[in-house]
């Protein structure tokens, strides 16, 4: 009799035996991801602002060069009249601006030139290339030599730079080596300025300003 049990038992055990083989199969079964997006499609612009660099600043003499932007459709010798541009307050100018002013050279000529305004000082910036940083941006620095070159009270300021075309950064003074900040304790401003917003204006180019990290 209990063989006979047995034998009516048995489907029933293998049954069991197959669900629970089925069941462990699926336990460990791989799992597949979704394809991961490429990293690089998100950092490609901060990529192109933090470019793996090397320290160029040094007593070299490089040509300072001023370079005059202009619109394509601008007319040829088109000159800047101070008189005939808009005048903004400078007591309405407030920290971190940056701003369109002029001031008459030696010659008497009349050019437009850019500052911004750090420590309540009035600070003429450059660049150290006029290709873009990113986007259409280009990157200024105060250069400490030109560091209170120009006074506030005698210049003109026109107009500020919009704040949809001007971006902030900083970077370590001399790239964080040499005796002038051996520890890279010191950072100095960056200013990043849309090319078109630059139209017309007299960008003065220090290539030895560059810092490559």
């Amino acid at each position: 009799m209990l063989f006979q049990a047995s034998l009516l038992l048995l489907p029933m055990y293998l049954l069991l035996i197959q669900s629970l083989l089925l069941r462990s199969a699926d336990a460990w079964a791989p799992v597949v991801s979704p394809r991961p997006v490429p990293v690089a499609a998100y950092t490609r612009e901060f990529e192109s602002r933090l470019s793996s660099r090397t320290c160029r600043h040094s007593s070299t003499n490089y040509p300072r060069r001023s370079l005059l932007l202009r619109a394509a459709e601008e007319e040829e010798g088109q000159s800047t009249d101070d008189d005939k541009l808009s005048t903004l307050d400078k007591e309405s100018l407030i920290e971190m601006e940056c701003f369109i002013y002029s001031r008459k050279d030696a010659t008497g000529t009349t050019k437009l030139e850019l500052g911004v305004l750090e420590e309540s000082v009035l600070q003429p910036v450059c660049a150290w290339t006029t290709e873009e940083a990113f986007d259409d941006y280009i990157e200024f620095v105060v250069d400490e030599e030109d560091r209170y070159s120009v006074k506030l009270e005698d210049v003109t300021v026109h107009s500020l730079i919009p704040a949809d075309d001007l971006s902030y950064g900083s970077r370590q003074v001399g790239g964080g080596k040499g005796p002038g900040n051996p520890h890279g304790e010191e950072s100095e401003l960056l200013y990043y300025i849309r090319k078109e917003a630059l139209e017309g204006i007299e960008v003065t180019v220090k290539p030895e300003l560059e810092i490559t990290w």
